[in-house]
């Protein structure tokens, strides 16, 4: 990130959103700088929703989120999971979508990980780089399930056709094994 959008996202760490927002209001949006534009933006709105919840809800938000990282470090995945989802109904702040994709992924449901991280990739901010990576990681792994869907199917025809056409059960079995 350039020093300008470094320099922005001080300012809204720190609390001084206006000033952030009239930083961004003089940027030129290019595709090359477009989602770190929305990715400040979006952190402004998180950081005027967080600021608007009473000293108790907050203390709650981030007891929820403490929960489910803690959840995570021990590997109880569903259990981070579930406190996330909490979370999410309670707060409906882009982060938990991220947490809640992130443990999808965790748990090899890459279909709903990848419905909770482009959600966030809309609307999130900070944790948006991952996002992306973990997005990346989804589409490889289902074009994987693709081409083991393939073996299978393959495996199930093995020879069926053509004589010339068949693969030993034990060379599938390599392949597979290098995914």
């Amino acid at each position: 990130m350039p020093n300008i959008y470094k320099e922005i996202y001080e300012l809204i760490k720190k609390g001084n959103k206006e000033e952030a927002k009239k930083r961004l209001e003089k940027l030129e949006i290019t595709s090359h700088n477009e989602i770190s534009i929305q990715m400040l933006q979006n952190y402004i709105k998180e950081q005027e929703y967080l600021s608007s919840l009473t000293e108790e809800q907050l203390d709650e938000y981030n007891k929820i989120l403490e929960t489910g990282h803690r959840l995570y470090k021990e590997r109880k995945n569903q259990e981070a999971l579930d406190v996330y989802r909490v979370g999410e109904f309670l707060y409906n702040t882009p982060i938990f979508k991220y947490y809640i994709g992130k443990m999808y992924y965790k748990m090899h449901d890459y279909n709903t990980a990848l419905q909770y991280l482009n959600e966030y990739a809309n609307t999130g901010s900070d944790k948006m780089p991952k996002a992306y990576l973990y997005l990346y990681k989804i589409s490889q792994c289902l074009k994987l399930s693709d081409e083991l869907d393939m073996l299978d199917q393959l495996d199930r025809l093995n020879g069926d056709f053509h004589p010339d056409f068949k693969l030993r059960t034990d060379e599938i079995k390599k392949i597979k094994n290098r995914h």
